[in-house]
C-alpha cells in the first residue's frame, strides 16, 4: 500500500507526533522571525553611510558628544559602536557617553555628556545650570548635575539626588537645565546671602522668565536648606547693589564700613567710564 494520504486513515500516535512537529516548527520560525527584525533595529541591516549621518547630526545638535542608548535607538549595534571606538571614530568621554570626531569640545559639550552620564530626566543644575543661564562668571569647578534615582558616580562631575518638576526644568540649546529661579534656589544652599543677592539680581537685569517663582518653591520645599537666605532676600526692602566681577563686589564691601559714604554701582557721568563710582553727594 502506498503512503497515507488521508489524515483519518493516520494512526493516533502518528498524527500526534506531526502535530507536535508542526508546533514545534512554527516556534523556531518565529524565534528566527524574531532574532532577524532585531538584528535589523540593531543595526546589522542598515547602510552604514546612514547610520553615519544620523550618528553625527545627532552630534551636531548635542555639541559633539552623543550617548550609547542613543546610538543604539538610532540602529547602531553594539559591536558597530565597539568598531568605531577601535577605529578612533567615537571617544569615550564618560561610561556610555561619546565624543564623536575630535577629542576637544567646547563647555556646552562637556555640560551635554555630564546630562547623559547621569541617565535619563537629569538636567544641569546649580552652579553649572547659573553659567548656562549667564548668572554666574566661568568657573573650572566640577559639572553639577540633579539625577533622577541613585546617585550616579562619573569624573569630573558632581551628581545630585533629587526631584525636579515639569515646570522647573527647560532645554537650552539641547541642554537640560534647572530653570532660572529654581538654579537660584538650588544655590541658595551652597552660598553666602551676598553671593545669593549677585545672582538673583543678574537674573532680574538679564529679565530672565520662569513658569515657577521663588515663593511658589519656597512653599513647595518649605524645609529646604537655604530658605531662610532666600525669605531675607525677598523680604529686603532695599535693592541689591549690582556688581559685575569680584574686584567691584570687594570694594563693595569696602565701601560698606560704618561711617563711610555710600557709593552706587555701574552709575555713569558725563565723560567717565560705566565703573564702580561713589555717589557725588558724598563727594561735594
Amino acid at each position: 500500500m502506498g503512503p497515507y494520504c488521508v489524515l483519518g486513515a493516520i494512526p493516533v500516535r502518528t498524527r500526534h507526533n506531526l502535530r507536535a512537529t508542526c508546533a514545534s516548527t512554527r516556534l523556531i520560525l518565529r524565534q528566527v522571525s524574531h532574532e532577524m527584525s532585531l538584528e535589523h533595529r540593531m543595526g546589522a541591516q542598515l547602510p552604514t553611510g546612514f547610520l553615519e549621518r544620523e550618528m553625527e547630526r545627532l552630534a551636531r545638535r548635542q555639541h559633539g558628544v552623543v550617548g550609547r542608548q542613543q546610538l543604539i535607538d538610532l540602529g547602531m549595534g553594539r559591536r558597530a559602536i565597539f568598531r568605531r571606538l577601535e577605529q578612533g571614530r567615537l571617544h569615550e568621554r564618560h561610561r556610555g557617553v561619546y565624543v564623536v570626531g575630535v577629542r576637544r569640545i567646547s563647555r556646552r559639550g562637556r555640560w551635554m555628556a555630564a546630562v547623559l552620564a547621569c541617565g535619563e530626566g537629569a538636567v544641569l543644575s546649580h552652579h553649572s545650570a547659573a553659567r548656562l543661564w549667564g548668572l554666574m562668571p566661568a568657573g573650572s569647578e566640577w559639572i553639577n548635575v540633579t539625577a533622577l534615582g541613585r546617585r550616579v558616580r562619573r569624573d569630573g562631575i558632581i551628581c545630585h539626588y533629587g526631584t525636579i518638576a515639569a515646570d522647573e526644568r527647560q532645554i537650552i540649546d539641547e541642554i537640560p537645565v534647572t530653570s532660572p529661579f529654581r538654579t537660584v534656589f538650588d544655590l541658595a544652599a551652597l552660598l553666602k546671602l551676598r553671593e545669593l543677592e549677585r545672582v538673583f539680581h543678574e537674573a532680574e537685569v538679564r529679565g530672565l522668565r520662569d513658569r515657577v517663582s521663588l515663593p511658589m518653591l519656597l512653599e513647595r520645599y518649605p524645609g529646604r536648606r537655604g530658605a531662610r537666605n532666600l525669605r531675607l532676600l525677598l523680604e529686603s526692602p532695599e535693592p541689591v547693589g549690582f556688581t559685575r566681577n569680584d574686584f567691584e563686589e570687594a570694594f563693595s564691601a569696602f565701601d560698606r564700613r560704618p561711617r563711610h559714604p555710600s557709593a552706587a554701582s555701574n552709575e555713569r557721568t558725563p565723560g567717565a567710564p560705566r565703573a564702580h563710582l561713589r555717589d557725588r553727594r558724598a563727594l561735594a
